[in-house]
């Protein structure tokens, strides 16, 4: 019940801020009231861009658009449980954004079993609803806390067929990704069929 106040309080939040181009039209403003402004023996500071805000509430350092990946491992059919490994325990969730076209996009809640090194990542490869034979990597840096949410990008609902997808989490001792710690899988469910 937790998650799920977590997950629709991120939903409200994502629909309820401004809009990136509403962003980029308020900093467009302000660097032209910063240009425009008549000369003073003040010098000014020049605007520099921000980052985009995000809902994910862990860093993504890179989203790569797809990735061959093969299924790691069997579909357990029915509703997937949370799954434990070495490193997580974890649970999946689905949202849905229904401003303008509806899209999906998959969730999972790590809650950290095992201490990692300082400068461990995941790799967090999501199926891709629209190709199942690749996935969607979502590249998480901060590892503080006891618990990640990690969402993926978001699906056309039309992708979605009623069938389990994975989420396979690669564990990395090193931000180059080079010493694979260990992986977790956790499978969810499109549990709008």
């Amino acid at each position: 019940m937790k998650y799920l106040s977590v997950a629709l309080i991120a939903l409200i939040m994502a629909g309820c801020g401004p809009s990136s181009p509403e962003m980029t039209a308020t900093a467009d403003m302000a660097m032209a009231e910063t240009q425009t402004a008549a000369p003073t023996s003040t010098p000014t500071l020049t605007p520099t861009s921000t980052a985009t805000p995000t809902s994910t509430t862990t860093p993504i350092l890179t989203l790569t658009p797809t990735l061959p990946h093969e299924a790691p491992g069997i579909d357990p059919g029915g509703m997937p449980e949370s799954a434990n490994s070495l490193f997580f325990e974890s649970t999946p969730m689905f949202t849905f954004n229904l401003g303008g076209s509806v899209k999906v996009n998959y969730i999972v809640f790590l809650e950290i079993k095992k201490e990692l090194p300082k400068d461990a990542i995941l790799e967090v490869h999501f199926q891709n609803p629209a190709d199942p034979s690749t996935a969607y990597v979502v590249v998480v840096t901060d590892l503080t806390g006891e618990k990640i949410m990690v969402e993926s990008k978001k699906f056309p609902m039309s992708n979605f067929e009623c069938r389990n997808y994975w989420i396979d989490v690669h564990i990395y001792a090193d931000r180059e990704s080079i010493y694979e710690l260990g992986t977790h899988v956790q499978w969810t469910s499109s549990s709008f069929c």
